[in-house]
């Protein structure tokens, strides 16, 4: 048996089962976030007291640490012959300069064991990082891996010395000398990709004399670079890289393959393995989903430099619901929303990164930003519901296109996300007295045509979800057209130019998915007109 004290005052008490319940957190935790438990034990009852600091359990300089107590006996990584219970901090995420500060005590059983004469005893210890000068400093792999996979890799003997240009792009300095354009593009991207990854990992060497020359040529040549788009041809050596590529980004993804060429060995120098190493992309839009948040823009600052341009993404759909609008500032979301000038530093380091920006302003449906703190709910479609506004009042389309007008000026984009899925998913629709005439296809089908009216002008291509264009059956999930004539009615009456972003949740393989076919709505559409969706939530 136990009982829990929690953080918030209030008890919690329980019987721990003799055998493990499961592998699993959620069926094997007895505490979490307590400031005081008592578990009875065979020889007798064990007290535990969480505080937050050298104060103690009754100090008050900030919340009880959220320390929990789980049933580890049958965790994927328990020892069979060493039943255990886990008790510590699992999920409070430290900050750099913000030291986590617990005090723990706990009162065994009177009496208990060999020592229980002996007098109390105050243990404390602080952890110390020890250098090692003979500790593999990172994962080599021979030969490195590459992701993703270039087109042909032909790998060489030796490696490139580039000590003296990542300790350059370390310190702030212009690695070496910048020719021209082209060097200056390929030499920002291949020292900060260097200078990220290796930091303090790369030292000077003690005979160091000056500088290496600028090891690299670079060209953006159509005669030795692949003719494709974002192409690139690297030859690395062990006194010289050759760079050609198509255009700007294939340097870009030419110096983020010599990146991964690169490991550091134990005297600390930075070496990058000889290799021939010709690519291109085998799709034109590569790129992933995120949303803004309330948080700052230092997530998707660090995702673009770190991941998404080091893996050659060339695409980000910014969900921008929640920004800050000028226009609207009563349905601000604090915890959700995002500044204009937070946003313009994510479209800063996209610009760096060679990432194109495409903004999704949800309309038609998932309009719950749209009625936040209460607002415009006579525009609702049901202001119950809270989710679709009124396709037959023309004030919803005033709203809109003004939040429209505001996200064209902030992103200048080619493409604009207007979301439109799940339409009639909560609520009653139609509902208004005006709406009522009508079907959810023609609501839709006149949402769509007002859409495709206002963009038109405006020079800017339509990006589109497209689970409203498939009937059920037609992909394992997705499918809210209702019926497969709907769908096929709607998908005769979308604009060739309209690009549908083709999402599902269903883990399978693409050609299980059946939809390319629905999707590509005429024959001579070129691949830019399938992007499939990838959630980081």
């Amino acid at each position: 048996a136990y009982s829990a004290r929690l953080a918030d005052g209030s008890e919690k008490a329980g019987r721990i089962p003799y055998l493990a319940a499961s592998g699993e957190l959620r069926d094997t935790t007895v505490a979490r976030g307590f400031s005081r438990l008592e578990v009875s034990t065979r020889i007798g009852p064990l007290l535990i007291e969480v505080g937050h600091g050298p104060g103690g359990p009754a100090a008050d300089d900030g919340p009880t640490p959220r320390l929990i107590l789980y049933d580890f006996r049958k965790d994927k990584y328990a020892n069979p012959d060493e039943p255990l219970f886990w008790f510590g901090d699992l999920g409070t995420r430290f900050k750099r300069g913000q030291p986590i500060r617990y005090r723990v005590v706990y009162h065994p059983p009177r009496g208990a064991g060999a020592g229980a004469s002996l007098p109390p005893k105050s243990v404390s210890g602080a952890a110390r990082l020890l250098p090692r000068d003979d500790a593999q400093l990172v994962p080599v792999a021979d030969p490195p891996e590459l992701v993703p996979a270039p087109k042909s890799v032909a790998w060489g003997e030796g490696a490139l010395d580039l000590t003296d240009f990542a300790l350059a792009a370390r310190d702030g300095q212009e690695p070496a000398s910048t020719r021209s354009t082209h060097d200056s593009v390929f030499a920002r991207t291949l020292g900060a990709l260097l200078s990220d990854r290796f930091g303090e990992l790369v030292r000077p060497r003690r005979d160091r004399r000056a500088p290496n020359p600028w090891p690299f040529e670079v060209s953006v040549s159509a005669a030795d670079a692949p003719p494709q788009a974002e192409g690139y041809a690297l030859r690395v050596e062990a006194y010289r890289a050759a760079v050609s590529a198509a255009d700007e980004s294939g340097l870009r993804h030419a110096a983020r393959t010599l990146a991964q060429l690169a490991s550091p060995l134990p005297d600390g120098r930075l070496v990058a393995r000889a290799a021939t190493i010709r690519d291109w992309p085998a799709l034109r839009v590569r790129g992933v989903h995120l949303f803004t948040g309330g948080q700052g823009p230092e997530l998707h600052e660090r995702l673009l430099r770190r991941l998404l341009g080091p893996l050659k993404m060339n695409h980000l759909v910014l969900q921008t619901d929640f920004l800050k609008w000028d226009g609207h500032p009563a349905i601000h979301h604090a915890e959700l929303g995002m500044s204009k000038d937070e946003v313009r530093r994510i479209l800063d380091v996209a610009r760096d990164e060679g990432v194109e920006v495409t903004p999704l302003v949800m309309s038609l449906g998932h309009m719950h930003w749209m009625f936040h703190n209460g607002q415009n709910l006579d525009l609702a479609e049901d202001p119950e519901a809270r989710w679709a506004y009124c396709v037959t009042n023309p004030r919803s389309y005033d709203f809109i296109f003004s939040v429209y007008e505001e996200a064209l000026e902030l992103f200048k984009p080619r493409w604009f996300h207007i979301g439109h899925d799940e339409f009639a998913d909560r609520g009653r629709v139609p509902f208004r007295d005006s709406s009522k005439p009508y079907t959810v296809e023609q609501l839709f089908l006149m949402d769509m045509e007002r859409m495709v009216a206002w963009f038109k002008p405006r020079g800017v291509r339509i990006m589109m979800w497209g689970d409203m264009l498939l009937a059920p059956g037609e992909a394992p999930d997705a499918c809210h057209a209702g019926t497969k004539e709907a769908a096929e009615r709607k998908r005769s009456a979308i604009p060739d130019d309209v690009i549908i972003a083709d999402w599902h949740y269903v883990a399978t393989t693409p050609d299980k998915l059946g939809t390319v076919s629905y999707t590509h709505l005429r024959a001579h559409e070129t691949p830019e007109h399938l992007v499939c969706r990838l959630l980081l939530e």
